[in-house]
């Protein structure tokens, strides 16, 4: 389990607490400019908190050494920094050996499951982006750490990639945290959610429960209505 308690960070989160269990899907939701990613890079430590703590297992996140970190979470961020001149199954090694193996078949499984095996022996810079976001995640589910953590899984893929990719994170037999800004996302893939606005935790808990008009209409500043199941946003007149 990864619990943050009362964390801040510089003007940006302001007294955070979170537990993200070691199964499921946790959903980190709100505005622009809310927090959600700041708070995601504060628990994998790429951001250094101002105050609070973040432990694993009960193990304070700065005491873990860089391979056993790698054992327990992986991170598929916006950007993922990679050289352009590297193939599409080497990036994907690169997070089976962060965990401590080399396997050929989990990397190319990885690859499947995201529909770019074909894409293997290419290089990153002959890539879209959203088939470098693909790989990306393929890089993550290869190396099986005990939490996944997605910063926009969703960004650069058309509708058909954003669904595939949902639903293979959502089936991760372990635990997934993700940044989502479309919240009908996050109400068929996420098992609970947290809201933010203005860097605070304004509602917890399952989505159906978040997401109803009282909680969302005055952070988003919409009408919000809820109809077979979607939610549906208007703007306020």
């Amino acid at each position: 389990m990864i619990v943050a308690e009362n964390i801040t960070f510089k003007h940006i989160l302001r007294g955070v607490s979170i537990s993200i269990p070691d199964h499921g899907v946790t959903g980190l939701v709100g505005p622009n400019g809310s927090g959600k990613t700041t708070l995601l890079r504060c628990l994998f430590g790429a951001l250094k908190i101002s105050g609070g703590k973040v432990e694993i297992n009960g193990k304070d996140l700065n005491s873990y050494r860089p391979r056993e970190l790698a054992g327990e979470i992986a991170v598929v961020a916006q950007d993922s920094g990679e050289p352009p001149q590297i193939s599409v199954a080497e990036i994907v090694r690169l997070g089976n050996i962060a965990s401590g193996g080399q396997n050929d078949e989990i990397i190319y499984d990885s690859l499947a499951r995201l529909g770019m095996e074909d894409r293997a022996t290419s290089y990153l810079n002959q890539l879209s982006g959203g088939e470098r976001q693909r790989v990306m995640i393929a890089r993550g589910f290869a190396q099986a750490p005990r939490h996944l953590l997605f910063d926009e899984p969703t960004n650069h893929l058309d509708i058909r990639y954003q669904l595939e990719v949902l639903h293979e994170i959502s089936k991760y037999p372990r635990s997934v945290t993700v940044v989502l800004h479309d919240l009908n996302f996050a109400l068929q893939y996420c098992d609970y959610v947290y809201l933010l606005a203005e860097g605070e935790i304004v509602a917890a808990g399952e989505p159906k429960e978040v997401f109803q008009p009282e909680i969302l209409e005055p952070v988003y500043d919409v009408r919000v209505t809820m109809r077979d199941g979607i939610l549906r946003f208007e703007r306020k007149k």
